[in-house]
């Protein structure tokens, strides 16, 4: 990783969160170097290995050694090929139960996920479980988040400062309120809106009324004064 990256890196360690051992949670990597764990397919493939063995009389000989060995495989994160994308550690924890805290931050009722306090190794277990013949992530592992380059038309393909600090500023916000939180602000966005609806409607409808009729006589809707007149002088 070139210097550059990895003082991105370092910006996003340091306004979104490090892991346990200092890295950052968000990280700028490339499609190809992201794979899932491997596992065993359940096939068994033959490893040859070329040995040399000693021979009566003196000496060595080569000999070729067929292996049978458990076949393991492992699947890209991405199908994109060379391409920047920003990626999120996750704790195993996180992996099998989800996490309630993204970020550090704590967040609105609606969102603490149920996660049991268990060992670790109840977690290796229902690893295992979910994921027969993967390893188990003790370190944890890195999935990509829909951050990837170019951003826009015509934009950089590599990272670069305005792409940092503009995904930063996105996971600021995501992350500024709890649902409960998040919810009560778009209730009251659409009562702001369906008051100003129910406004601009008194008025046409005010504003259609003969000035007799209006609840302030003389007035139509708008407040635009017209002169008072009595019903003999409309005859």
């Amino acid at each position: 990783m070139n210097t550059e990256i990895a003082n991105f890196n370092n910006l996003l360690g340091t306004e979104l969160g490090r892991r346990p051992d200092g890295h950052p949670i968000f990280a700028w990597k490339n499609s190809d170097v992201l794979f899932w764990p491997a596992f065993k397919t359940g096939r068994t493939i033959v490893r040859k290995v070329e040995v040399s063995v000693p021979i009566i009389g003196g000496g060595t000989e080569n000999v070729v050694i067929e292996t049978p060995t458990p076949e393991y495989r492992r699947d890209r994160q991405m199908r994109s090929r060379d391409t920047w994308v920003v990626t999120k550690w996750l704790s195993p924890e996180d992996l099998i139960y989800g996490t309630d805290s993204p970020h550090g931050k704590v967040r609105g009722t609606f969102d603490t996920v149920d996660r049991p306090t268990v060992s670790r190794e109840t977690v290796i277990a229902l690893w295992s479980e979910r994921n027969p013949g993967a390893p188990f992530p003790a370190a944890g592992w890195r999935i990509p988040t829909n951050a990837t380059l170019p951003a826009r038309d015509g934009g950089p393909r590599e990272p670069n400062w305005i792409d940092t600090e503009w995904f930063i500023a996105c996971v600021k916000e995501q992350t500024r309120l709890g649902f409960q939180e998040r919810l009560q602000e778009q209730y009251d966005g659409k009562d702001a809106v369906d008051a100003a609806i129910d406004r601009t409607i008194g008025d046409v409808i005010c504003d259609c009324f003969p000035a007799f009729l209006n609840d302030n006589p003389g007035k139509r809707g708008g407040s635009v004064s017209f002169p008072f007149w009595a019903k003999r002088d409309r005859l």
